[in-house]
């Protein structure tokens, strides 16, 4: 047994207890970006394998074309254009980019698309068109999805069209939105015995949280491979069929707070516990519940 804890112990500290290292790039995929006004005569092309992860703004007669950026796992694509009045430009654009989300350490995450295509201040003319599209390359559903080195793409497609009339004005848009955050995998089993244990999936991985209400003043995260409930002479269970046992250093509250927690995928148990001494300088022991996460 001991042998297994050194062994495990290593391997926990550095892959399961992990920073998330969820990151993601934009290419220009499929036909390519395409923008042109017949009318004007103005064109460009963005050619597919092109790297936009930066984002790419683009001026045609004056106004912005497309652009693409991102906030932590969020992204989005939006493409605009107006065509002013007097011109009697008809306006086409195209999209199709590519997003990969890739970690380094394998994770499951959950999906959610958006895509609207609209239209503002269109005046003396037919509205433009537009279409807007996100999907999964390869298809399959959009929650606990496994994310790892290789890599998940979500291809993000768009349309806009004008049909404008000499003196008309207008101008239209799309609006793709890409979220990707960690999947909820855990479980709560087992009674707390003084110390209350929870695991929140948070953008960067899990936030671990240990709230002991008597505020002791040190504590231990167990992390194992397996449930177990092994009565212990305080009146306290063992809950968690540990490998390696990390420290703990709660605040004055008696809370302590672990983020970017990584869980690779498997089955993982963990379970807390706190302990100190009371008014009487008397030794006090408090376990949480116990926390499954399978993925």
């Amino acid at each position: 047994m001991f042998q297994r804890v050194l062994v495990w112990g290593i391997a926990a500290s550095v892959a399961t207890i992990a920073s998330a290292q969820l990151t993601v790039t934009a290419t220009v995929s499929g036909g390519g970006v395409d923008f042109w006004c017949s009318g004007a005569q103005s064109s460009m092309h963005i050619p597919a394998g092109s790297d936009v992860s930066g984002g790419i703004p683009f001026q045609a007669l004056g106004f912005p074309v497309l652009t693409v950026s991102h906030q932590a796992q969020d992204s989005h694509v939006e493409l605009n254009a107006s065509a002013p009045a007097f011109s009697f430009c008809l306006w086409e654009s195209h999209a199709s980019i590519d997003l990969t989300y890739r970690s380094v350490v394998p994770m499951r995450v959950d999906i959610a698309l958006s895509a609207v295509a609209f239209q503002t201040g269109t005046t003396n003319s037919l509205p433009p068109t537009g279409s807007a599209q996100a999907t999964l390359l390869g298809g399959g559903p959009l929650t606990n999805v496994l994310v790892d080195a290789t890599g998940i793409v979500i291809r993000l497609t768009g349309l806009a069209q004008s049909n404008q009339s000499f003196g008309a004005t207008e101008s239209w848009s799309f609006d793709i939105d890409s979220r990707v955050t960690p999947s909820d995998t855990s479980t709560a089993y087992g009674t707390p015995c003084g110390t209350d244990f929870s695991a929140t999936p948070t953008t960067f991985g899990y936030q671990l949280t240990v709230s002991d209400p008597e505020q002791l003043q040190f504590g231990v995260l167990f992390i194992g491979d397996g449930a177990l409930q092994f009565p212990l002479p305080w009146g306290c269970d063992l809950l968690c069929d540990y490998f390696v046992a990390l420290p703990l250093v709660p605040d004055p509250t008696g809370t302590t707070i672990v983020d970017g927690v990584l869980v690779p995928p498997g089955l993982f148990t963990m379970q807390a516990a706190t302990y100190g001494f009371d008014a009487g300088s008397q030794p006090v022991i408090h376990m949480s519940q116990g926390l499954e996460f399978q993925s």
